[in-house]
Order: structure tokens, then C-alpha cells, then sequence
């Protein structure tokens, strides 16, 4: 229940005008959920676990960006909610331990798949997914692959949700421009993620990253 509190708290102070986002602080969240915390402290320990959501990011990198990207995303989920793991390391059936899947993937060339999601593609079909609620983030270049724009998160879209998975945080593609994408829903409205791009518009990527942060946890929470 903390971690659902917590991030209820952490949405409910977004929503306030942005000067007063510097005046509340970790500790006066602390204070405020503090009666529960004390509650809480009355449980036993198997409830406590059994309470504690668990969020997995899962990712791929070759230059760093789609890295930085997940620490990012970490960071404003927050590092004690989120598990973070270089996939080129860890193997896909660690997936299963976790409530909520971030799974991030970029684009190479004319629509190829990551170095280190390629090498375990064939191990994807057979990770116990089914259920699991996931959501994908992906890194391209619209302006100099525009015809292939994020094709690799479209192509592990189509293999996770194979497994059974259930999607969320799909993102819509107005302000991006590009020829084509296999990473676009059916009427072609929304990415099936996140839509970065380190090279075209790095500019806009924090912005971006924090708006899907609170887009992915209210749409988890209305999954529960």
C-alpha cells in the first residue's frame, strides 16, 4: 500500500502550480504519509511484502542514450520503486518478478533491432509474460531514418504482446515528423511507447519523459 500512497502523493503534488513544487519536499512527504507508515509498521512482515509494488526497467543500450533515458525515468519514479537492468546482463526471466515492466529499446540504421535486444530476440517468445502490465520506451532519429522511426520498439511490441502481456503508456505522435513507423497503433494516432529522439529533438526529451511517468502510473493504477 506505501508505494501506491506514495506515488498518489507524488501525482497529487504535480498537479499544483509548478512554484510550489520547490517548497514540498521528500520530508514533507514523509511527514505527510507518516500515520500510515506507523500502521503499517503493525502488519507482519508477509504483508508487508506482499504490499510492496515492484517496477522492472529493462533495457538495451549501445551509445548510452536509450541508459540515460532509463536512469531518467528512474529517477522520477523514484530509485527505491524501480529496479533497473541492462538486458545485455541480465536474462529476460527475471521479468517475471516484477508488478510493472519499463522496457526500453532503440532503433539502428534502417529499422534494425539494438545489438543487445537481438541477441536475446528468440528468448523473448518464451518469457512468462502473460498478464504482466508493460510499458515501452524507444529511441530513434525521425529526421535521418524517418522511413524506420522507431520500427525496433514496434517490432518488441508485436513480440511481447505474443506472450501475453497487457500494454500501457502509449503515447501520442503529434510534434514529431517522420515518414513512417512500425511503433504506430493500428489507426495510426499513438506510439505503442514512449517517442524519443536524441538526435532531432533532445530538446523536448525531459519533458516527455516526466509527462509518460505520470501518464504510465495512473494507467498501472487503473489496472489494479
Amino acid at each position: 500500500m506505501l508505494p501506491y500512497l506514495f506515488i498518489f502523493t507524488v501525482l497529487r503534488v504535480r498537479q499544483l502550480p509548478s512554484q510550489y513544487h520547490k517548497k514540498i519536499t521528500p520530508l514533507g512527504i514523509f511527514a505527510a504519509i507518516f500515520p500510515v507508515l506507523w500502521l503499517e509498521s503493525a502488519t507482519t512482515a508477509t504483508q508487508k511484502t506482499t504490499n510492496i509494488m515492484k517496477i522492472g526497467l529493462f533495457y538495451g543500450s549501445t551509445t548510452c542514450y536509450t541508459e540515460m533515458a532509463a536512469e531518467k525515468i528512474r529517477n522520477i519514479i523514484g530509485e527505491d520503486l524501480v529496479d533497473i537492468h541492462n538486458v545485455k546482463e541480465t536474462p529476460l526471466s527475471l521479468m517475471a518478478d516484477y508488478d510493472l515492466l519499463l522496457i526500453g529499446i532503440s532503433t539502428w540504421d534502417f529499422g534494425e533491432i539494438q545489438e543487445d535486444w537481438s541477441a536475446i530476440w528468440e528468448d523473448i517468445a518464451t518469457t512468462p509474460l502473460k498478464g504482466k502490465v508493460v510499458a515501452l520506451f524507444g529511441l530513434g532519429d525521425q529526421e535521418g531514418y524517418g522511413e524506420w522511426y522507431l520500427d525496433a520498439m514496434g517490432l518488441l511490441h508485436d513480440e511481447l504482446k505474443a506472450t501475453g502481456a497487457q500494454f500501457i503508456g502509449y503515447w501520442p505522435n503529434e510534434g514529431y515528423e517522420f515518414e513512417a513507423s512500425k511503433a504506430l497503433t493500428e489507426d495510426g494516432s499513438q506510439f505503442v511507447g514512449l517517442a524519443l529522439d536524441e538526435d532531432s529533438q533532445y530538446e523536448l526529451s525531459d519533458e516527455r519523459i516526466e509527462k509518460w511517468c505520470e501518464q504510465v502510473l495512473v494507467e498501472f493504477h487503473d489496472t489494479l
